[in-house]
């Protein structure tokens, strides 16, 4: 039974269980949720974003977050084609390595992290009109991802 800590209307910060419909809700929602988020909202505002959070940081996701990095670049690395629809930016990727690298660690790292941060590294691997695919700066966006991680 997963608990979550959600302020009340005091904004008292209280523990409730997480329903099966947060879970849903929180999956059904997960990127406008994970804009928020990013946006700054605190996990504790909502059931909702809570159990986001949970999923976010969860060790699978922090998992498959990292997979995600390692596949991007040792695309790089080999001068491969990476599988997607949209094309990756890999001069992008080259300028951000370390950068990449460094968010890498922070995801495996052991401990808490906050929620903000991972939805930037999420944010940053799927978004097709992000900085890896589209417009932007990716070795902006990973050095914000660290900091938040590092918060």
């Amino acid at each position: 039974m997963a608990m979550m800590l959600v302020a009340d209307e005091l904004d008292r910060l209280t523990i409730r269980r997480v329903r099966a419909w947060h879970w849903l809700a929180a999956r059904c929602r997960a990127g406008s949720l994970d804009r928020e988020l990013i946006g700054g909202m605190r996990p504790e505002e909502c059931a909702y974003l809570a159990a986001r959070a949970l999923q976010l940081t969860s060790e699978r996701s922090r998992r498959d977050l990292v997979a995600g990095l390692d596949r991007l670049l040792v695309a790089d690395r080999r001068a491969t084609v990476f599988a997607t629809a949209v094309p990756v930016r890999r001069a992008r990727v080259a300028a951000a390595a370390a950068d990449l690298r460094a968010l890498r660690e922070r995801l495996l790292a052991p401990g808490p992290l906050p929620a903000r941060g991972v939805a930037i590294v999420r944010e940053l691997l799927s978004d097709g009109a992000g900085p890896l695919y589209g417009a932007g700066d990716v070795r902006q966006v990973a050095r914000r991802a660290v900091e938040a991680l590092a918060a």
